[in-house]
């Protein structure tokens, strides 16, 4: 989308000028292209860490949260999830600023508004190369989709043993049924 006006005077100019600037966002441009050279040799020699990483205190919170996404507490719409952890995020960080303002993801836009970039989504690179998760090739909506795709294969795994008794290996069904869409190869710790 282009933008354009006419300005007929200084006074107009600058409040044009004013009303984008409160559009974009702040942050850093690499002009020069060489931001990836330069991240490339952070991962190297700083593995899983980068400089908006200020506090070692989410590399426990984020995996913490996404262990009870494992669990069934947030739901299985993926949607749902997603949003519920943003919830979560949110509250332990309105939690935090109780006690402490210094290294609160958020302090400064606390409590009116939360963030652009999350917790979970600073510190995933992170807990993916440390190996918290030990997937390291999915991103959050990925695992959230794959907890879903899982949890409902085993629950469909689980009512499908139970048509009447009738079948001489129901002890064998409900013991292939503990490990149907088996987690393990996914989650924390």
């Amino acid at each position: 989308m282009q933008l354009g006006w006419i300005d007929f005077s200084k006074e107009d100019r600058e409040k044009v000028l004013d009303v984008i600037n409160l559009l974009t966002e702040e942050g850093a441009v690499d002009e020069l292209g060489i931001g990836i050279i330069r991240d490339s040799f952070a991962n190297l020699f700083f593995p899983g860490t980068s400089t908006i990483q200020t506090r070692a205190k989410y590399f426990f919170i984020v995996p913490y949260i996404l262990k009870e996404v494992e669990e069934g507490k947030y739901g299985r719409d993926p949607g749902t999830i997603l949003r519920r952890i943003d919830d979560e995020e949110r509250k332990c960080a309105l939690k935090l600023l109780e006690n402490d303002k210094d290294g609160v993801i958020g302090a400064r836009v606390l409590p009116a508004r939360w963030v652009a970039r999350k917790p979970s989504s600073i510190y995933w690179n992170g807990i993916r190369t440390l190996k918290i998760f030990t997937d390291d090739s999915l991103s959050i909506p990925e695992y959230i989709k794959l907890v879903c795709v899982l949890r409902q294969q085993k629950d469909a795994a689980r009512l499908g043993n139970r048509n009447g008794g009738d079948n001489d290996n129901t002890d064998e069904n409900d013991k292939d049924d503990n490990d149907a869409g088996d987690l393990e190869r996914f989650h924390f710790w």
